[in-house]
């Protein structure tokens, strides 16, 4: 269970202690918290900026007001945050009892929400998951509709791609770009999509997406709709929206023959 842990300080006394006290002091904690993460114990934790730059936001008369810092009777005020993994309460006091930062300032330890918690990452896995397939199918739909500068504002400035037809790999779109346009008169002048097996996994700050799709055509024997391929994407959230840092296109090969086989089905 995770137990949140509040340490509190008062910033006067703090900063009267002599420096090589104080650096001391910190370097303890430090230690303390490494023994915490060996142990599997350390969940996470920030150490925050003095509470004069803080500003306390308040509601009134229907408004939200700011003002500086903490309220001003505060004395002691957060100095930092600190996420336990503990069996209990009694468990999460046993750890933190020992934590050198009880000298500095007052601990206060609540359990997590898990149930919230578990609430919001299930919203933000399901959002997250829409905003993923969202930019994986706009770049089928840049494809279809040969709109590269689309196609491109898809991808992360150090994108990196392994695609099924030569080079080795493409860090330059513009070369990325030149290459698509000599594929592009092979297709019809119309043609769509098709995937299946999608599946998607988000993590944080990463998302992957593996799949397997072909291009679809009005004439079903047309040569660009005959292959299946193996489609894996890499996306991370930038400014905008997620987008594209590694994008890999494949078919399998026979290794006794070392050809590209074409023609399998998923």
């Amino acid at each position: 269970m995770r137990y949140i842990c509040l340490g509190f300080i008062d910033e006067n006394q703090w900063s009267s202690l002599p420096a090589a006290e104080g650096q001391q002091l910190m370097e303890s904690c430090f230690e303390y918290d490494n023994e915490l993460r060996r142990s599997g114990n350390f969940a996470g934790g920030i150490a925050l900026d003095t509470a004069k730059h803080a500003v306390t936001l308040s509601m009134a008369n229907g408004r939200v007001e700011v003002t500086d810092g903490p309220y001003a009777e505060t004395k002691e005020v957060l100095g930092g945050i600190l996420m336990l993994e503990a069996r209990d309460m009694n468990h999460a006091i046993s750890l933190m009892s020992r934590h050198p930062g009880v000298g500095i300032g007052p601990f206060e330890i609540r359990p997590a929400d898990e149930q919230t918690i578990q609430q919001f990452e299930a919203f933000h896995a399901a959002k997250a998951r829409d905003e993923v397939l969202s930019v994986v199918h706009q770049w089928g739909e840049a494809f279809c509709q040969r709109d590269l500068d689309q196609l491109e504002s898809l991808y992360a400035d150090d994108f990196r791609i392994f695609d099924a037809i030569p080079p080795f790999q493409e860090k330059d779109f513009s070369a990325y770009r030149a290459r698509i346009e000599g594929c592009l008169p092979y297709f019809p002048d119309t043609f769509s999509w098709l995937e299946r097996d999608v599946e998607v996994s988000v993590t944080g700050q990463l998302a992957l997406v593996s799949r397997f799709f072909r291009w679809e055509t009005a004439d079903p024997s047309h040569p660009a709709s005959q292959t299946w391929l193996r489609h894996t994407c890499g996306l991370r959230p930038e400014s905008g929206g997620w987008r594209i840092f590694h994008d890999h296109v494949s078919v399998p090969f026979d290794p006794e023959t070392v050809q590209a086989l074409f023609t399998l089905t998923p």
